[in-house]
């Protein structure tokens, strides 16, 4: 994003605003298309995501809480 207003520093107002959307026109519209895409396939998130909360998961299963007070509000993992 600095790259593009960089480019535009000496540009009115109006001009600033049409050359950043129109640098980032395209990006947006890529970016659209895939989440479209996505949820006609029935995905509820992104592939990058589904996998980061596999990874969670499988971590977490491996987790064992060994004490416990509930008094104190304290735990040992």
């Amino acid at each position: 994003m600095n790259s593009v207003l960089k480019r535009a520093r000496s540009l009115l107002i109006c001009a600033l605003i049409k050359a950043t959307f129109e640098r980032t026109a395209s990006w947006f519209d890529e970016r659209g298309v895939k989440a479209d895409s996505m949820l006609q396939a029935g995905h509820q998130y992104p592939e990058e995501i589904n996998t980061i909360t596999r990874k969670n998961q499988q971590q977490a299963g491996m987790c064992q809480v060994r004490r416990y007070s509930r008094d104190n509000n304290e735990f040992q993992v």
